[in-house]
């Protein structure tokens, strides 16, 4: 949301390299409070459930931003 609001390079690169550190600390913050929630019998399954469920968002982001941009979504 940061991205939004800076005009220069190094700035926006600074906001983008925390964004990433934050994003990787809070995806395994994700999978260990799944693994912490289920019974022991379930956490393998768990544990490959929370890494397959991180891997889903880029390519779901390629599949659906060109259909939002051609429907105008977020270009108002």
């Amino acid at each position: 949301m940061a991205e939004l609001f800076v005009t220069g390079y190094p700035i926006a690169l600074g906001v983008r390299a925390i964004s990433g550190v934050t994003g990787a600390a809070m995806g395994a913050l994700t999978v260990f409070y799944m693994l912490q929630a289920l019974p022991p019998k379930y956490k393998l399954q768990a544990l490959v459930l929370g890494i397959g469920a991180s891997q889903l968002g880029m390519p779901l982001a390629r599949i659906l931003s060109p259909m939002l941009i051609d429907l105008g979504v977020g270009m108002e």
